[in-house]
């Protein structure tokens, strides 16, 4: 899969769970020193902190790509300001 295809894959699945985000981007990290590997990997931006992230992590690892996610900074203020 390649990193576009993984980051529409990852739109998709947050679109069908109706979570949040701002931006998904996707890129393949080259590993050429250490047996030639590379590896996909999608980051989500502006998300909000929720608990069904491992799953969005684990939708990744089954289609063999990583996924991380950069908090909505804004969001937490709020949340603890409440």
């Amino acid at each position: 899969m390649t990193a576009r295809q993984a980051a529409a894959a990852v739109k998709a699945e947050l679109k069908r769970r109706g979570l949040g985000y701002t931006k998904v981007t996707g890129m393949t990290v080259d590993f050429t020193d250490l047996a030639r590997a590379s590896l996909v990997s999608v980051t989500v931006y502006g998300w909000k902190p929720d608990p069904v992230a491992h799953e969005i992590v684990d939708f990744g690892r089954k289609n063999k790509f990583s996924v991380d996610f950069v908090v909505l900074q804004g969001a937490i203020a709020q949340e603890e300001s409440c």
